[in-house]
């Protein structure tokens, strides 16, 4: 910007903002300064330029009898290196963007698509363990990827002991199904158990997940055992059952419950309780009855303590 010796004010803006007024700089960018040869020259120096400095520059001068501007645009040319690639797998589609931008005045977002030709079968989505009630109807989800398509197999890992007598069964684990989902109506307690959902494609190790279902059902008595005792001796009343959620046991003679007394104790272990007479009179023997119950039911076993 040139003046002559008749102005009296001059300033440089960009856009609205004020840079320099006259000599005083309001501009805190240190890139900036005044180029003064002579009293002539009121020229603006940018150093270090970059794309956020573009956009018009306005030279503002008054004299006393009239003001005048005189505007310049800069433009400021810009090669920029790659500046953002980016690639992620979604939904078997690996997809590359890189951003270029040859000046500042242009931007160009390009995406390279690539289909691999195989990928190995992964489960991205699986149920989540539950618990229900016997008879309830159940479905199991497991959703999987890969190229190509994953064949998906479930199968019941170490089911319920209910399902295997003489516990023959402990380590065995029995195919169900093909598919996504594994449907089971009416579950029973004997397919309780560990579930495994198993993806494969044969393109690399199979991907295997895991879902737990526990079958709540109410008590069932399955041993019951009677006692033939001596007077003066112990005489020992046992009851076994077994309910999920674990089963509450009481003792009842003659519909009178029975409690930790004198002569008499009551034992509960686990799905197990004894009933204890120490010391049996003749008034001991007769029927004693074991109830277990649970928030689903209840089941009771009439026992006999008697004499030789």
């Amino acid at each position: 910007c040139y003046v002559d010796d008749k102005v009296s004010k001059v300033a440089w803006l960009n856009r609205s903002n004020i840079i320099f007024a006259g000599e005083d700089k309001w501009s805190l960018d240190p890139r900036v300064d005044l180029v003064t040869k002579g009293q002539l020259e009121y020229s603006l120096r940018i150093q270090k330029v970059d794309v956020y400095d573009e956009g018009p520059y306005t030279c503002s001068i008054q004299t006393k009898q009239q003001s005048k501007t005189s505007q310049v645009y800069l433009i400021v040319q810009a090669y920029l290196k790659l500046s953002h690639i980016s690639y992620f797998l979604e939904h078997m589609t690996l997809l590359l963007f890189v951003s270029h931008s040859s000046n500042s005045l242009h931007a160009d977002l390009s995406s390279l698509l690539m289909r691999p030709t195989t990928v190995p079968a992964f489960i991205y989505r699986v149920s989540e363990d539950i618990t229900v009630n016997e008879g309830s109807n159940v479905t199991l989800s497991c959703l999987a990827n890969g190229r190509p398509d994953p064949s998906i197999t479930w199968r019941l890992l170490n089911p319920s002991v209910q399902s295997c007598p003489c516990h023959s069964c402990h380590n065995r684990a029995e195919t169900l199904d093909v598919g996504e989902y594994l449907e089971i109506s009416g579950i029973t307690r004997m397919q309780a158990g560990r579930y495994e959902c198993k993806a494969s494609n044969d393109v690399a190790t199979p991907d295997v997940k895991y879902v737990s279902v526990v079958v709540n059902y109410p008590p069932v008595i399955k041993d019951a055992k009677s006692s033939e005792t001596q007077v003066g001796r112990q005489g020992i009343l046992q009851c076994d059952a077994t309910a999920v959620p674990k089963p509450e046991f009481e003792w009842y003679r003659d519909d009178k419950r029975l409690s930790n007394m004198q002569g008499i104790t009551i034992q509960i272990t686990g799905t197990r309780t004894m009933l204890l007479v120490a010391n049996v009179t003749e008034d001991d023997y007769g029927n004693y009855t074991c109830v277990a119950t649970n928030r689903l039911g209840i089941h009771n076993a009439s026992v006999f303590l008697y004499s030789k």
